[in-house]
């Protein structure tokens, strides 16, 4: 299943999403000149983690969705992220948004427009300490809420088709590593995954048949949400701090029309604590 495009279009606009990358790089490194003389320099690890992560993403997106089409659709994402943390020596607790658009995900000529919205909770306590190379690593481990919706326009020709939606309230289990490797720096490896969701979807329909539900209580085998991020954090004040970060998620509902994502992304996040 293809999702090649016989023009060079997503390559320009895959470049307008990488300088849009910059000019916010270039943001963070002008507040960060501003500060520097401004706000104490120490990066002492603190009891308390409070602050607010801003960030911008860009990535890629592999999508098929029976309910439209059986053939895989490609295509360049951006977007933007919130969260704000809370947290002390023994629990952090993690409120976010993200935003996700696709303006042409496309297979071959035809193109769609994808929009994700996500809106999460995580409560995570400390369960372990351990040392790799004589350094200090944390394991958390806790609960989390998730709330996703998805939204898909069909475009044939510059004119809307069809539309397919998907939005889901799922439980899942949240794990996370902590490797300080110096007070400035610590790596982080972070997996949440989908114990059980309440799951709506656009269905296809039948004449002269009943109509399905299109809302189910899915466990995590029929409607899989897994999600895996690898960070880098540096901490360059005590106020502040700039992470780099790659996020892959998977998503698969194999109840209606089968419906999965493929999503990659790197992103470069702004911390201001307090």
């Amino acid at each position: 299943m293809s999702c090649k495009s016989p023009d060079n279009s997503k390559g320009l606009y895959l470049i307008k999403e990488y300088y849009s990358m910059i000019r916010f790089i270039k943001v963070v490194i002008i507040i960060m000149i501003l500060t520097v003389e401004i706000f104490p320099k120490s990066v002492k690890p603190q009891s308390k983690q409070n602050g607010v992560y801003i960030s911008y993403q860009i990535g890629h997106l592999s999508l098929i969705d029976e309910l439209i089409s059986n053939q895989q659709y490609c295509g360049s994402l951006s977007g933007w992220e919130i969260k704000w943390i809370a947290g002390d020596s023994s629990q952090i607790t993690q409120l976010g948004f993200n935003y996700i658009l696709g303006k042409r995900i496309k297979n071959f000529s035809v193109e769609a427009e994808v929009q994700n919205f996500t809106l999460y909770y995580d409560w995570l306590l400390k369960s372990d300490i351990f040392r790799i190379f004589s350094k200090e690593c944390t394991f958390y481990s806790g609960p989390s809420v998730l709330i996703f919706l998805h939204t898909r326009r069909q475009d044939i020709g510059n004119t809307p088709l069809e539309k397919s939606n998907l939005g889901s309230i799922s439980i899942n289990i949240y794990n996370r590593i902590a490797f300080r490797i110096t007070p400035a720096f610590c790596l982080m490896s972070d997996f949440r995954l989908s114990l059980f969701s309440f799951t709506g979807k656009t269905v296809d329909t039948v004449p002269g048949e009943e109509e399905p539900s299109n809302l189910k209580v899915l466990s995590g085998f029929s409607a899989v949400d897994l999600y895996s991020i690898v960070s880098f954090r540096w901490f360059l004040q005590k106020y502040f701090s700039l992470t780099f970060e790659y996020f892959f998620n998977l998503k698969q509902v194999s109840v209606w029309d089968y419906y999965r994502s493929l999503t990659d992304n790197i992103s470069l996040k702004l911390g201001i604590w307090f």
